[in-house]
């Protein structure tokens, strides 16, 4: 019988010793420093994220960092980094500390060289100021940056990182929804976030056509990374707890279909821009009447020509091609959609009396079916080729859409007819232009020129309401990380 009461004592002890493992492996680390309630909340993965995007050590060497360099840090580069934004809108980081010794030595060193401030110790936590507005604070677990502070708030600051070191699991951040929708994404970068973390000015923007008591924290945005050598695609999915707003989204009815691939064929390697979608008139009439000013240029427009009957008529797919920017920033454009209903034509003849008597705009005949409206100086073509409707910067752009030859988007014409919308940007031909190149002159932007110089295309895409991805390729198969690092 002892032999039995010292067993169940052993089994006891080892439970109780498991149990504190499990909690100590899952919580007594560097996760429970995770500020509450964050509002955005991202993982990295660097292990991963390295294999991924195909960077050899030799690639790290290349820019300074050899594995040995990493080690000297005192970071954990094997656990998930965290980046976030707090309920207080502070923006942080959160790591898992190795060497508590080498990371001091570490710091030690950048201020050697006017980096950052000293290292101090207070309350069991190390201090240094970085850039005078952030602040980190680490232990033997974790390392927390937050800011931006000013001046005395740094101290406010303080308080509130060592609240984050003292706090138990239940009242950190990893006892959010946040967190329990990060943890379970499988991506080497990950974020999610409340759409309340965007400045206030948006916040009427982003819940135009919401119901009417939902708030923007009512909806998130979670996004994953997916990495490759020479691509980054990043995957949204916009959703909500609230049902109401779900089925918002679902009623999103302007684009009523996937494309049917009409103008895939309407993009060649000079063009600049294409994208395409499927509309059904009456819808997107009803939708660009919610903006009072787009309503207030209808109206005007209506004076001179029944922009509403033509914009009824449109059913079926719609394209846009950008094909040049002048020293001007002028644009050189087609756009062109599917129509089911010529009717509109029958009032060419009232259009062309009545728009001198209405000032403003301009309406006169070219040939059969092209004509041309003057709005404010600018000139505008529009008509019916086929039974599509166009309206152009240049009377001869229009039929070009219409050719039917392989293009440069044939390598995306099985995503395109798989997607609501779709847009490609030609980044190759985009950077060469004066609009770009004028906006990235100067030493400032020099960085951002090199690496613009980089990327040949750009796509985003949504195959339903609440999708919505994009993806950004290099030329020449160019290793993107390495590309950004140089």
């Amino acid at each position: 019988m002892k032999n039995k009461k010292g067993l169940y004592i052993v089994l006891f002890v080892l439970c109780c010793t498991l149990v504190w493992a499990y909690y100590s492996f899952v919580w007594s680390d560097y996760l429970a420093v995770l500020p509450s309630h964050p509002k955005a909340l991202a993982t990295v993965n660097i292990e991963q994220l390295a294999k991924e995007s195909g960077l050899e050590a030799a690639d790290a060497e290349h820019f300074g960092l050899t594995p040995q360099d990493m080690e000297r840090i005192g970071v954990n580069w094997s656990k998930d980094v965290f980046s976030f934004i707090t309920a207080k809108e502070y923006v942080g980081l959160l790591a898992a500390v190795a060497d508590e010794d080498k990371l001091t030595a570490f710091f030690e060193s950048l201020n050697e060289r006017d980096i950052c401030g000293a290292v101090e110790k207070v309350r069991g936590v190390r201090w240094v100021v970085l850039h005078e507005n952030w602040l980190i604070g680490y232990d033997d677990e974790a390392l927390l940056l937050m800011g931006p502070a000013v001046g005395a708030d740094i101290n406010m600051l303080r308080q509130e990182m060592l609240r984050c070191f003292r706090q138990d699991s239940e009242e950190s951040g990893c006892n959010s929804p946040l967190y329990d929708e990060v943890k379970t994404r499988r991506s080497s970068v990950s974020l999610i976030t409340t759409l309340d973390a965007l400045p206030a000015a948006y916040n009427e923007k982003f819940r135009l056509g919401l119901p009417e008591h939902a708030t923007l924290g009512d909806i998130t945005v979670v996004a994953d990374f997916l990495f490759e050598p020479s691509k980054l695609t990043l995957n949204c999915e916009i959703g909500s707890r609230n049902e109401e707003i779900n089925k918002y989204y679902e009623k999103l009815a302007v684009i009523d279909d996937k494309i049917h691939g009409r103008f895939i064929s309407a993009a060649d390697s000079t063009t600049l821009l294409w994208g395409s979608t499927h509309i059904e008139g009456q819808a997107l009439l009803e939708e660009l009447r919610k903006d009072p000013s787009i309503r207030t240029f209808l109206l005007g427009l209506n004076m001179s020509l029944d922009a509403d009957l033509i914009i009824r008529s449109i059913n079926g797919d719609a394209v846009f091609r950008l094909d040049s920017i002048d020293e001007q920033d002028k644009l050189s454009y087609t756009m062109m959609t599917e129509i089911d209903d010529k009717s509109f034509l029958d009032g060419v003849d009232y259009w062309t009396k009545s728009s001198p008597v209405h000032g403003g705009i301009r309406f006169s005949v070219l040939q059969d079916d092209d004509f041309r409206l003057d709005i404010q100086n600018r000139a505008i073509y529009i008509g019916v080729k086929d039974d599509c409707f166009y309206m152009s910067s240049h009377s001869e752009e229009a039929a070009v859409l219409l050719l039917d030859e392989p293009g440069v988007l044939s390598p995306w014409s099985k995503a395109i007819c798989d997607s609501r919308y779709f847009v490609w940007v030609n980044m190759e031909q985009l950077a060469r232009t004066p609009f770009v190149e004028r906006r990235l002159s100067g030493p400032a932007y020099a960085y951002w020129a090199q690496r613009l110089a980089t990327v040949g295309s750009f796509v985003l895409y949504s195959k339903d309401p609440q999708h919505i991805a994009f993806e950004m390729t290099t030329k020449d198969n160019e290793n993107l990380i390495k590309a950004f690092l140089e």
